[in-house]
């Protein structure tokens, strides 16, 4: 297979033989949360936006996404949506600085029941 993105792994990676697609537009982050799943045992793959990570997403389809909610391009709502979309039983994790009702809101709508139901403890 011949990837068109960068499989970015970090020391100590894959472990666990489960894989997380990181998504941040900030490369701090990205780095942090990667080097940090790696210590415990994960394979980190990371984009630095959503249009990557769907690609990476379709190409892949990892068990696991880790993505922040608000990024330029396609945010983490949308990409949570395209990847559910796609039928997937993937969980998609979503991660954000300062939390508003407006991205509280924007997520609860997208019908997760799994979103819904965390949103509403």
């Amino acid at each position: 297979m011949v990837l068109d993105f960068e499989v970015m792994k970090y020391p100590g990676s894959g472990k666990l033989n489960k894989t997380i697609l990181l998504v941040d537009d900030e490369a701090d982050i990205r780095d942090i949360l990667g080097i940090t799943l790696s210590d415990f045992g994960y394979q980190v793959i990371a984009a630095d936006n959503g249009e990557k990570a769907f690609r990476i997403f379709c190409e892949l389809n990892p068990p696991i996404v880790l993505t922040d909610i608000k990024m330029p391009g396609m945010d983490g709502i949308t990409l949570l949506q395209k990847i559910k979309s796609q039928g997937s039983e993937a969980e998609v994790i979503m991660i954000t600085g300062p939390v508003t009702w407006i991205s509280l809101s924007e997520a609860s709508n997208t019908k997760h029941p799994d979103l819904s139901r965390s949103l509403s403890m």
